[in-house]
């Protein structure tokens, strides 16, 4: 069960423990790009040999320096520049070598790249210039509205992919980066549109042996494993910390990307760090997540599952769960090690090459399944189905271009998401239609007050609000969809198989017709002989005439049956025009929420109040727009699509049920006949 808390601000997400010589913040955090070349007074510009840059270009700022956004001079291709400020360069000689040294071995996609090495031509102080990413960090992707609920499945998985396979690359290089979290691992995006995540920030990265253990305390609260943030607090007695403990960073942020939200969640304790050290030190094998109960408390709940809301399919919950489990796992005595985790991972990656996609009919959902092994039978997928969804195999259809057929078909077909295998449920004729629209209530806007902090916080609760509806709209629309191709690939089947009995039928009687005709020429035989024993061959002629008779009667059954498979078309116009609107609408909030945040901490004019009002205006009308087309358009068309596939279903149980006691019917018939 899921406990139920407020989540937490994002602020939260980065929060640097405090200012202790060991205790220092990563430089490069998110970055906010810019498209075109600054505008700046040329004291603003900066230069290297072969570098220049502006200080209006600001990408990210850390307790070490300043990155920039720059420009090779040769090509004008974009990098990101990293100036060191006053701080950084207190540090003892060795720390800035070491990080340096650092970068300069790791050559590794998934790492970010460092280009070059130079001194500034103003204060003849070295920069560090690394290949630019131009995405955003794992930590904005979060905070968009969109993604409250997590990251969608595929962007999921690249990232778990990238993500091991660079720590994988440190691993054998030796290095341990000691500040894994959701700021450091940005987006890459390729000229030909490839995607890749990148970890950044070596600032406090050590070179450590696979036996080794760490001393110092670094790293940022909510990412760090309870043993270390303890003995920053003085709750534990400090020793040496094992590679191992890094762990429970991976763990943190697959979690956060899995579901949009830190896995330990606290109200307004006056001590938060006490809290969070207590919240995650208390936590229990297995448990994945916890919230506090009431403020100033040490009673927490916690969940051993991922939130309903969350956006992976249900396979790969079951997959993923028990890997952040292991990964955030308070004793050492029971901690993965990190070849258990990129193992796991591993497996993962292959299974994905060889998803299987399967639409629930009844339930409207897209089931994505990840198989374990490369050969997969019809019976394995069954069982496969039956453990993620708990419908017995006996009650499954599966249905692709034919019936899969348990116990003959050794190969399956290859499926795609718009061509799954579709699964009905024998005896079933109740739709779901879970959790639609039970969540209309968008927060209120005051419209008359101004209250920028309450406003912009209540205007992205309406953009998440939009955003879900949007997806249940979506999800409508391809319900239609599957609903009209697993209708037709019913009626299809029901077709072919009613078609195999007409030539089943005309066979049998076929055969029928040449054993009556042998036992005439019997007959006339035995009147040849005078045999007047013919019982034997009276009887066989009386069944052959019974057969035949109960032949035309099937035949005339099968034919009428061949004309009158129930068939069904959803129209789909509506929702596609709703979807579309859905769309426009979210996307509208979210531009006002973005104004609106834009002015958050700027002092405004009154004219620039009032156009704050105005946008406050905007959002409200939109969350009107967005409730009113639920009500009037999308929700009504869920409903008539469940009411108009449970009762089409209900025809075409008994057509197919028909079939299957027609083709058990005509056995009986063929045998009576090889008996003649």
């Amino acid at each position: 069960m899921e406990p139920k808390c407020d989540s937490v601000d994002f602020s939260f997400l980065n929060s640097e423990l405090p200012c202790l010589p060991s205790l220092r913040r990563i430089d490069m955090e998110s970055y906010h790009l810019k498209s075109a070349l600054p505008r700046v007074h040329r004291s603003g510009l900066w230069m290297t040999e072969n570098f220049m840059w502006s200080e209006d270009d600001v990408l990210g700022q850390g307790t070490f320096g300043i990155v920039y956004k720059g420009y090779r001079k040769k090509d004008g291709m974009p990098v990101a520049v990293k100036k060191f400020n006053r701080i950084s360069n207190q540090r003892p000689e060795d720390e800035q070598r070491r990080e340096l040294e650092l970068l300069q071995k790791l050559h590794h996609e998934n790492v970010v790249k460092l280009l070059a090495i130079e001194n500034d031509q103003k204060e003849k102080k070295f920069v560090l210039v690394t290949e630019l990413c131009t995405g955003n960090s794992l930590h904005d992707m979060i905070k968009e509205p969109e993604n409250a609920y997590g990251l969608p499945e595929n962007d999921f998985l690249l990232i778990l992919e990238h993500v091991a396979a660079g720590i994988k690359y440190l691993k054998e290089e030796g290095v341990v980066h000691r500040d894994l979290k959701l700021g450091n691992i940005m987006k890459y995006e390729g000229i030909d549109g490839s995607v890749l995540y990148k970890l950044i920030d070596f600032g406090h990265a050590k070179c450590i042996n696979n036996d080794e253990c760490f001393d110092s305390i670094c790293g940022t609260s909510y990412f760090i494993h309870p043993k270390i943030y303890g003995c920053y607090l003085n709750e534990e007695t400090k020793e040496p910390f094992p590679v191992i403990l890094e762990l429970w960073s991976i763990g943190v942020i697959i979690y956060t990307i899995a579901t949009g939200s830190l896995p330990f969640r606290l109200l307004d304790s006056k001590d938060m760090k006490k809290a969070l050290y207590w919240i995650t030190k208390n936590k229990p094998t297995g448990a994945i997540s916890g919230c506090q109960n009431s403020p100033d408390s040490n009673s927490f709940d916690y969940s051993t599952s991922l939130p309903d809301k969350c956006q992976l399919s249900r396979d790969l919950k079951k997959v993923i769960t028990p890997i952040i489990a292991k990964l955030m796992e308070v004793s050492l005595s029971k901690a993965w090690s990190f070849e258990e985790f990129f193992a796991s991972v591993e497996q993962i990656n292959k299974a994905k090459q060889r998803v299987i996609w399967c639409w629930r009919v009844h339930e409207f959902e897209m089931l994505r399944l990840y198989p374990e092994d490369e050969v997969w039978t019809a019976e394995k997928l069954s069982s496969k189905i039956e453990n993620v969804t708990s419908i017995p195999v006996t009650q499954q259809i599966l249905l692709h271009d034919k019936v899969v057929n348990i116990e003959s078909d050794k190969q399956l077909v290859i499926t795609t998401e718009k061509k799954p295998f579709f699964l009905f449920r024998r005896g079933d004729n109740v739709q779901e239609l879970r959790d639609a629209g039970n969540d209309l209530v968008f927060p209120s806007m005051n419209i008359k007050k101004l209250d920028r902090q309450k406003d912009c916080s209540k205007s992205k609760q309406c953009v998440i609000l939009a955003y879900d509806l949007k997806r249940q709209a979506d999800h409508f629309s391809l319900a239609a969809k599957m609903t009209n191709k697993a209708a037709n690939h019913l009626r299809k089947h029901i077709a072919r198989e009613a078609a195999k009995l007409d030539s089943l039928q005309k066979q049998i009687l076929q055969s029928s017709t040449s054993a009556k005709q042998q036992i005439e020429i019997i007959m006339k035989i035995q009147r040849l002989f005078e045999n007047k024993d013919t019982a034997k061959t009276d009887g066989l002629q009386s069944d052959i005439l019974n057969l035949n008779i109960k032949l035309e009667e099937q035949a005339s059954a099968i034919r009428k049956l061949m004309n009158s498979i129930p068939n069904m078309s959803i129209p789909e116009n509506s929702i596609t025009t709703g979807v579309a609107t859905m769309n426009t609408l979210a996307l509208r909030l979210k531009d006002s929420w973005q104004k609106l945040e834009s002015n958050l901490y700027q002092t405004l004019s009154y004219k620039e109040e009032e156009y704050f009002k105005l946008e406050k205006i905007r959002v409200s009308s939109a969350c009107e727009e967005i409730k009113h087309l639920m009500v009037s358009t999308i929700l009504p068309f869920a409903s008539d699509l469940a009411q108009t596939l449970s009762n089409w279903y209900k025809e075409s149980q008994e057509y197919f049920n028909r079939v299957k006691f027609s083709v058990f019917y005509f056995c009986i018939l063929t045998k009576k006949v090889i008996y003649v």
